[in-house]
């Protein structure tokens, strides 16, 4: 018996050694520079997201790599990050049909979503199911319900806070707002975040904490499989923020299942992207109650957190600095039907037309992120860049914080200022600057509720900026600033968010 573990261990050690010669010599990817222990082991990366400060620091590790190395650095065994922007649309184009690599299609345990899709033609089928219900178009005929969901929130701030001596959360109040948007807009039912008290809505916390144990899920997969196969008492007793999970699941399920017995008996038009999925010509497959389940989880997620974040950091730039306040509502005063806080609020097309706010919103969207981890794409084919050929098979990434904060293009990066945006502005290589505003991505996987996000950030902003005033309380820029990666952006451990106090409608 001991000769057989001794045995065992020799075998193991010299997997081991052989494993990491060949990472380091062999690999299609040897050639790649960058840090030999990151080529070595996928130990580096872990390490950083779990354990190393307050845990999803791995992209500042390869930022620091980068400095060393140049644009392209190898840092895993399987994988090269690029760090130039010029090279983000190539990535990420409409053209090159790239596979998304399996531990992050899986991350929330979705993995029949569009979202989640790992084949590009698979992908392309399900998002074009979902494409008519995200248009422009269809935003802009939204808009009144969206203007609706404000003018209801604007009613609960004047009956609870207004006058009132009461410390408000802006993170949570605007997550009840894109909330309520988009669980109606899915299952037109109206689910009234906005009136939940002090806005904590359990809806919403359940999707901040999804994320909260990403990492984890992403390094040790078998680890969430085991989970799932513990009964939902002892998850909760583990985890209470599981129940709320669970709780929020299960509602969806719920509201998938009516979706499809409206549309069994008959109900098959109107304005509810689920029931119309069931009634959509997808194939049988795609149309079964787990698989939409799976796309209802997707989409009220990413149709949550992010644009929340949008709306806090520019309640946060806004109310800071009163040059840029006084400048917006400027602007606002000139399509105004009246001068008060009272007055109704002009349309969609009105608002996307306002030159100031339109480059507020963009300069928010550009330290909002959208998702704060890396990219990362798979080939069939080799991909080129530079004088570098990355082999097929290989996992190819890139960050969007890259590019937004690429200082070519975006001096002072750090800075907010909205003035970048405004005379049609250029890149330093004679490209619109927008092109470099890649908060959505870009490509055949750019985020598909990008117009909804747009309409919810204008409404929002326009809304409350001219009915309120307000006191910023105990809040700084390290509220907003973004330093974990949680997949989303997150700010520093213990951070409240943006907190409001002395809440009254403004007076001109």
């Amino acid at each position: 018996m001991p000769s057989l573990f001794l045995l065992a261990v020799g075998s193991a050690i010299a997997y081991g050694i052989a494993l990491i010669f060949y990472r380091l010599f062999l690999s299609p990817l040897a050639k790649f520079p960058g840090p030999k222990l990151a080529a070595a082991t996928g130990w580096v990366e872990t390490y950083y997201q779990l354990w190393h400060g307050e845990g999803g620091q791995f992209m500042y590790a390869y930022k620091e790599w980068h400095k060393t190395y140049g644009p392209i650095v190898r840092i895993s065994p399987w994988e090269v990050h690029i760090e130039d922007s010029s090279y983000f649309h190539v990535l990420n184009s409409t053209s090159q049909p790239y596979k998304k690599l399996p531990k992050y299609a899986n991350m929330f345990n979705n993995p029949q979503s569009t979202f989640s899709t790992i084949d590009p033609k698979l992908h392309r089928i399900r998002r074009a199911a979902l494409n008519p219900f995200f248009s422009k178009m269809k935003i802009t005929e939204r808009g009144p319900n969206i203007q609706d969901a404000m003018d209801r929130l604007t009613d609960r701030l004047q009956h609870d806070y207004v006058g009132e001596d009461k410390v408000l959360s802006i993170n949570d109040m605007w997550g009840c707002y894109t909330s309520d948007i988009i669980v109606e807009y899915a299952f037109e039912k109206r689910e009234n975040f906005i009136e939940t008290p002090e806005f904590r809505s359990a809806f919403q916390h359940a999707l901040i904490n999804l994320s909260e144990p990403i990492h984890t899920a992403m390094q040790f997969p078998w680890f969430t499989d085991a989970m799932k196969s513990l009964p939902d008492f002892l998850l909760n007793y583990l985890d209470p923020r599981i129940a709320v999970f669970n709780k929020y699941k299960a509602n969806l399920l719920n509201q998938v299942e009516v979706a499809n017995a409206k549309f069994h008996e008959g109900h098959k038009k109107g304005d509810n992207i689920f029931r119309s999925i069931f009634a959509s010509d997808l194939p049988a497959s795609e149309r079964r109650i787990e698989r939409v389940h799976q796309e209802a989880l997707g989409i009220t997620g990413a149709a949550t957190e992010t644009t929340m974040r949008t709306l806090t950091i520019a309640v946060y730039h806004i109310f800071s600095d009163p040059s840029i306040k006084a400048r917006l509502l400027q602007e606002l005063k000139t399509v105004m039907p009246g001068t008060t806080s009272g007055a109704s609020i002009p349309s969609l097309e009105t608002i996307w037309r306002l030159p100031y706010l339109t480059a507020v919103l963009t300069e928010c969207l550009r330290f909002s992120y959208g998702i704060f981890t890396r990219i990362p794409r798979i080939s069939d084919v080799p991909v080129q860049y530079g004088k570098w050929t990355i082999p097929s098979g290989a996992v190819i990434s890139m960050d969007i914080s890259d590019v937004h904060h690429d200082e070519q293009i975006f001096p002072d990066s750090f800075a907010f200022k909205p003035e970048r945006w405004l005379e049609d502005p250029k890149a330093f290589d004679g490209k619109p600057l927008t092109r470099y505003m890649v908060a959505f991505s870009t490509g055949m996987r750019n985020c598909l509720g990008m117009q909804l996000a747009y309409a919810e950030l204008y409404i929002g902003i326009v809304s409350f900026v001219w009915r309120f005033d307000l006191d910023l309380f105990e809040t700084d820029v390290t509220d907003i600033r973004a330093v974990r990666d949680r997949f989303v952006p997150r700010p520093k451990l213990g951070s409240k968010g943006v907190r409001v106090t002395n809440l009254r409608r403004r007076v001109d």
